[in-house]
């Protein structure tokens, strides 16, 4: 989810994807700042919140697309490299953890809660699994599943030739996703279905598109390629219709494959965009491009700054006119601090990790 230099990193400029974070990261904003809200004079009827719960859904399904498809990329590029794999924590740890740990550390100064420690170790979507949100902290329980492919995913792609790479992504770790969403599902406990959507094994269905698409396309094979897009639709289309077909207990493969169906589309009429068509102008536009820089600090600290407004205002009337000052106000102050943290310190953070990675990999070739 972090924003990055992943383009750089991997040798190749991929337009518009910071665009893309900027759509992804909005739909996040905008369906949390409507969900729920108190101050809307009634609920939202069903037409209007449904779509706003699979905006946010998508939203950070987007993410994880994007997140599989760069880090990827970045992975089979580096491969062969001294201190590949060290090279590439360094990197993800500098650019992730300033901004994470700062807020942690803020939280439990004015505002302390049980799942802070949690958060710490990047384990916060199984405590919220159990318990339920922690709304100031709810957005790292999709930054503990990213965290999870950080750790685990080079471990693979940097050490496996890239049609090996593909076999367990093909036969095992996107196989192995559907199937858990399916047993957990059946089953019908609270907690087991919560897995299906904040479990990392969930999250994988989509960070492997993203893996997959990245290692079929640096194998320069537009036939394979084709296939392989080919394929991903036809296995979520099947999915999604089959679950849509059977009973209440498979409801939540159907928001699962939804989720991924609409994201990997996201992700590939972008990929494949073309350059001079008003999708990509779209998605160059300034400020959505600035939105998808920050996007890691704005997706880190909405939650926080949410909550913030919304005690501040708890004691003031409802009404369009309320609600719509609010929204302004939560967007308005999760882009400022999104911009500071941006600024004072991923932006030194990012320059920190050119200098250790480039130590790292100069300290084995000596040794």
């Amino acid at each position: 989810m972090p924003s990055d230099e992943e383009p750089a990193l991997s040798r190749e400029y991929f337009r518009g994807f910071d665009g893309l974070r900027g759509v992804a990261v909005a739909m996040v904003l905008f369906g949390h700042i409507i969900q729920q809200d108190p101050h809307l004079p009634k609920a939202l009827p069903s037409f209007v919140a449904i779509p706003l719960g699979s905006a946010v859904g998508s939203g950070v399904d987007l993410f994880f697309v994007l997140s599989g498809f760069l880090i990827t990329t970045i992975l089979v590029t580096e491969r062969g490299k001294p201190a590949a794999l060290r090279v590439f924590w360094v990197r993800r740890f500098l650019r992730i953890f300033p901004p994470y740990y700062a807020l942690l550390a803020v939280l439990l100064v004015v505002y302390p809660t049980n799942s802070i420690k949690w958060a710490a170790v990047y384990l916060s979507n199984y405590y919220f699994i159990v318990t339920g949100y922690d709304e100031p902290l709810s957005p790292t329980w999709s930054l503990a599943v990213e965290e999870h492919f950080y750790l685990l995913w080079p471990l693979v792609a940097l050490t496996l030739p890239a049609g090996k790479a593909k076999k367990i992504l093909v036969l095992g770790i996107i196989p192995f996703s559907i199937l858990s969403t399916v047993v957990l599902g059946y089953l019908d406990v609270e907690h087991l279905k919560m897995l299906t959507y904040k479990g990392t094994h969930a999250r994988c269905l989509s960070l492997g598109i993203g893996c997959l698409v990245a290692i079929v396309r640096l194998q320069r094979d537009d036939i394979a390629y084709r296939r392989t897009i080919a394929g991903i639709y036809v296995l979520l289309v099947s999915v999604l219709l089959a679950a849509s077909a059977a009973d209440d207990r498979f409801h939540p493969l159907v928001t699962q494959s939804r989720f991924a169906l609409v994201s990997a589309t996201m992700f590939l009429a972008c990929l494949h965009a073309n350059p001079d068509g008003l999708f990509l102008a779209a998605l160059e536009w300034r400020p959505l491009v600035y939105l998808g820089r920050i996007s890691y600090g704005v997706y880190l600290f909405h939650m926080p700054v949410y909550f913030l407004v919304a005690h501040s205002s708890a004691k003031l009337g409802n009404g369009y006119a309320m609600f719509g000052a609010l929204a302004l106000a939560k967007m308005a102050g999760t882009i400022a601090v999104a911009s500071i943290s941006f600024a004072f310190l991923e932006r030194p953070a990012l320059r920190l990790k050119s200098k250790w990675s480039k130590s790292l990999a100069s300290q084995t070739v000596v040794c």
